[in-house]
C-alpha cells in the first residue's frame, strides 16, 4: 500500500458527520427533493451543461459508483487522482464551479429532461438499498479504490454542486 493510500484511507471522513450520508434514505430523499425542482427552465449558474445533461452526467457518475458501468482506469487518475480524491472530500468546501469533467462524463447530447430525472431518482435510491458495504472498495477509473464513505461523500458533495450549478 502506497503512502498516499495510506492517507487517503486515514482522512477523517465520516459522512453521516459531515451531514452528507448517500446511505440515509432522509438525505436521498432530500436530494431528489432538490433534484425535483430542475426543470427545463432552470437557468444554470456556471458551466455549459443543459439540465438534461447534468442528469445524464449524474446517471453515469451514480451508474460508476454503484458499479453498473466500468471504465479503463485513466493515466493521469493513477498520478493524481487520489491527491484530488482526498482534496475533495476532506473538507466541507463545496467544488469548484467550471472543475475540469473526465471525458467519459462530458454530456453532448439532449433529450427529455423528465425521463432523465426518473431514471436518476430511481438510481439514486439504490444509494440506501445497496447499502454502504456494497460500494466499499469500488474503483472510481480516475480516483481508484475508494472506500464507502468515500464514496458517500463523493457523490453527495458532486449532487449538491451540480443542484446548486441549476438553483436547486
Amino acid at each position: 500500500m502506497t503512502s498516499i493510500q495510506l492517507a487517503i484511507e486515514n482522512v477523517n471522513v465520516n459522512a453521516s458527520t459531515l451531514d452528507t450520508d448517500i446511505y440515509n434514505t432522509a438525505k436521498v430523499n432530500a436530494l431528489v427533493a432538490r433534484l425535483e425542482n430542475v426543470t427545463e427552465n432552470s437557468e444554470r449558474q456556471w458551466g455549459k451543461m443543459t439540465a438534461f445533461q447534468m442528469c445524464r452526467h449524474m446517471l453515469v457518475s451514480c451508474e460508476i459508483a454503484l458499479g453498473k458501468r466500468t471504465y479503463k482506469r485513466q493515466f493521469m487518475g493513477r498520478i493524481f487522482g487520489k491527491m484530488i480524491l482526498k482534496s475533495l472530500i476532506k473538507t466541507a468546501d463545496d467544488f469548484s464551479k467550471n472543475s475540469p469533467t473526465a471525458s467519459f462524463l462530458v454530456i453532448k447530447e439532449d433529450g427529455d429532461l423528465e425521463t432523465e430525472k426518473a431514471k436518476l431518482i430511481a438510481l439514486l435510491k439504490e444509494f440506501p438499498e445497496q447499502g454502504a458495504a456494497e460500494l466499499d472498495g469500488r474503483l472510481h477509473p480516475f480516483f481508484g479504490t475508494i472506500s464507502s464513505a468515500g464514496w458517500s461523500r463523493l457523490t453527495y458533495k458532486h449532487f449538491d454542486h451540480h443542484l446548486r450549478q441549476f438553483g436547486a
